[in-house]
């Protein structure tokens, strides 16, 4: 964990920066430079800020901050799509019904909101406008695989969903020819029928075109694809597959009842000849009727996963039916030479589910919600149990928060650093706590305060655009500007102060391979949508610890609501035990927040 500033989060979001980049001057061979870089940045007239705010001013939005690159990483990942690029949640609609009767209600929610996407999927739960070029690829979008990079390619005015049922998949409209979306009980019809077709059509192979896309590492699947495409029937059953609005699995088996077990089903598929990659969306309904949501991470960020998952089981049709729908079968054949091999997963992986506060009544949840709390406890607690556990801080991990494509010019920002030295001391004093060491309540108090204010500062930071992050990705503006130029005298003419920069850009090639730890926070604070159960974030390289935090109401209990958490670990927080400790270590800490600064202030409001 980077080490905490030492002055007020006030005085400027560039003095963090020192300490994030430390990696970077510990990787310089200038002895110099590792001294006096906290000169170089520090002061109000120091070369390096003067030189930040000349990068900030020369780099366009695509290039100051890191959404095209984020994208293009994800897009260039060779590994099989499920593995480091899926956001998977798990649904649940607001009434029950069997499998083929929910999976309808889900299309036809699909159908509503591809019906009118922008009164839908253009402002967030909390009133923020969602950026529409994220928005118009998400339904509708297919991502085109590739040699080197896969390609993100849309197609306005879809009107179906593929369904894949026993590995065999079918066209099904879910809007007519008007725009309108189809009624429940015709597409629940139409599914029935595409049941019964693919049962006509099973076969005993554990392959199908969908297992393939699923499973194969990209640059294989690329040579599968153009392999079966080779005859026109295929080339034109692809055309529709990559058309479509969404993907639907109908799998023939039960979803886990473990909840970290469910979402990790929905997340890999477990051997499904029904998960079709290529689809941005693909949504899967096991056979006991529970629903699940898979998105690639590539095109859109987490708060439109949430938002369309929180929507897409809520939309009802009163109607008898209408007009009959017509399945249309895509007979793919794969070539019986055909031949692939499984690659071995890229890392490691551990999930774990856990409610870390239950029965919290709605009038507690809603003052909570209004003065965003619960993402600032998460954030504390999962501070705390990092530095609790000796065998995780030891290794020094970067505590990162990603910040919304909603808050930052557009697209993602650079994460932002909620660490300061007000939370530092909070997180002490939890840790202080646990061990026995209690803080009298109004010190303890004090520091909630002290630290809520700070993580405060540094999140609106942010979401100006005057966070680290925002400087971070200037930096390497400017180094790619200094590393890429052929001549010194042209680097200095074009950027002043250039020249410091140069013995720092050996260490900041140095630092792009630095491959230490990552823990990152994010979830949903509000307990009003009713659609997603459990979500997790996305895993995108070897040890990581993703925490994702999400409000549902309680199952057991009318009008509570309960804070769930999962942590999804890769590399050394998969190893055997380490998510079970610290989710431990996290829902302790949160709890005593929550009895010792957040009930009494509830109840007992001044």
């Amino acid at each position: 964990m980077p080490p905490s500033p030492r002055s007020s989060p006030k005085s400027g979001t560039l003095l963090p920066a020192t300490e994030v980049i430390t990696p970077v001057r510990r990787l310089t061979t200038d002895p110099p430079v590792r001294v006096s870089f906290p000169v170089m940045m520090t002061p109000r007239d120091a070369p390096l800020r003067t030189l930040l705010l000349h990068g900030a001013a020369k780099a366009s939005p695509a290039d100051s901050h890191p959404a095209h690159a984020f994208r293009s990483f994800l897009l260039s990942r060779r590994d099989a799509l499920f593995q480091c690029m899926a956001l998977p949640s798990v649904l649940c609609t607001q009434s029950g019904g069997d499998q083929l009767t929910i999976a309808a209600r889900v299309l036809h929610g699909v159908a509503s909101i591809a019906a009118a996407p922008h009164d839908h999927l253009s402002v967030s739960a909390t009133g923020q406008a969602l950026d529409q070029e994220e928005t118009d690829m998400f339904l509708e979008t297919s991502r085109r695989v590739g040699l080197e990079t896969d390609e993100l390619v849309s197609s306005p005015g879809a009107r179906h969903a593929v369904v894949w049922c026993e590995g065999h998949a079918f066209k099904l409209d879910v809007l007519n020819s008007a725009g309108v979306p189809v009624g429940e009980r015709a597409i629940e019809a139409g599914l029935r029928e595409i049941k019964t077709m693919a049962t006509m059509r099973r076969t005993l192979t554990s392959v199908s075109v969908a297992w393939l896309s699923w499973n194969l590492a990209r640059s294989e699947w690329l040579e599968a694809r153009r392999m079966i495409e080779a005859t026109g029937t295929n080339r034109k059953a692809f055309e529709v597959l990559d058309t479509a609005l969404v993907t639907l699995a109908l799998e023939g088996f039960e979803a886990p009842v473990d909840p970290a077990e469910r979402l990790e089903a929905v997340r890999d598929g477990r051997g499904s000849v029904n998960r079709y990659a290529d689809q941005v969306v693909g949504l899967v309904v096991f056979e006991d009727g529970v629903p699940g949501l898979v998105v690639d991470h590539a095109p859109v960020d987490g708060g439109i996963v949430n938002l369309f998952g929180n929507l897409v089981g809520t939309f009802h049709s009163s109607e008898e039916g209408g007009k009959r729908l017509q399945p249309v079968p895509l007979d793919l054949v794969i070539p019986s030479d055909l031949s692939f091999s499984i690659p071995a997963a890229p890392f490691t992986r551990a999930v774990r589910i856990a409610n870390i506060a239950r029965g919290l009544p709605q009038e507690i949840i809603d003052p909570i919600y209004t003065a965003r709390l619960v993402p600032f406890m998460i954030h504390m607690a999962v501070q705390a149990a990092i530095r609790g556990t000796p065998s995780i801080s030891m290794l020094s991990p970067f505590f990162v928060q990603p910040c919304s494509m909603r808050h930052f010019l557009k697209g993602r920002s650079d994460p932002t650093y909620p660490i300061s030295s007000a939370s530092f001391a909070l997180v002490d004093a939890l840790n202080s706590s646990d061990l026995g060491a209690v803080a009298d309540a109004r010190t303890f108090t004090t520091l909630f305060k002290q630290a809520l204010r700070a993580h405060k500062t540094i999140i609106k930071a942010a979401k100006r655009g005057s966070g680290i992050g925002r400087h971070l990705a200037v930096l390497r503006y400017v180094i790619d500007q200094v590393a890429g130029s052929p001549a010194q005298e042209r680097c200095d003419s074009a950027i002043p102060d250039a020249h410091l920069l140069r013995p720092l850009v050996e260490g900041w090639a140095r630092f792009d391979q630095y491959k230490g730890p990552i823990v990152y926070v994010t979830g949903f604070d509000s307990s009003s949508g009713a659609g997603v159960k459990h979500g997790m974030g996305n895993l995108y390289t070897d040890d990581q610890l993703s925490c994702w935090y999400n409000l549902s109401a309680d199952a057991h209990s009318n009008n509570m609501v309960v804070i769930s958490l999962t942590l999804a670990g890769s590399g050394v927080f998969a190893r055997e035990g380490t998510l079970d400790r610290l989710l431990d270590r996290i829902s302790r800490a949160f709890a005593t927040m929550a009895r010792r600064v957040l009930l009494p202030h509830i109840l007992n409001p001044r």
